[in-house]
């Protein structure tokens, strides 16, 4: 999921420290984030609605 999207979820708390804070299943999780190269855009790595396939 890229930054963007993740920052318009109902789930998402906050960015830190490239870190996402989310409250997915009821309970503080924390992703990573990294930057693509081609695009610099930044994605969200292990968000738990793309893992479960939303």
């Amino acid at each position: 999921m890229n930054l963007e999207d993740c920052k318009k979820c109902r789930h998402h708390i906050e960015l830190r420290s490239y870190q996402v804070l989310c409250n997915y299943g009821g309970s503080l999780s924390s992703m990573a984030t990294m930057q693509d190269e081609k695009t610099g855009e930044y994605r969200v790595l292990a968000c738990p609605l793309y893992l479960k396939g939303k």
